[in-house]
């Protein structure tokens, strides 16, 4: 059975604690199988690791 992620990705103009959205980009993956060793699931965990260094506040887009 597929799966569909949307990520989601908003770019700054840098200057904390006002910051204002630059650009929005939206990632949609389509009909993925969650497997081991699949090239989607390796996908996913990119995404996901940027996803929480973003968090954190040091990702380098």
């Amino acid at each position: 059975m597929g799966k569909t992620i949307l990520f989601v990705k908003v770019t700054t103009d840098g200057y904390p604690g006002h910051n204002q959205a630059k650009k929005i980009y939206f990632f949609l993956l389509k009909n993925l199988t969650l497997k081991r060793n699949n090239k989607a699931q390796t996908i996913i965990n990119i995404k996901l690791t940027i996803y929480e260094r973003s968090k954190q506040g040091n990702a380098n887009w």
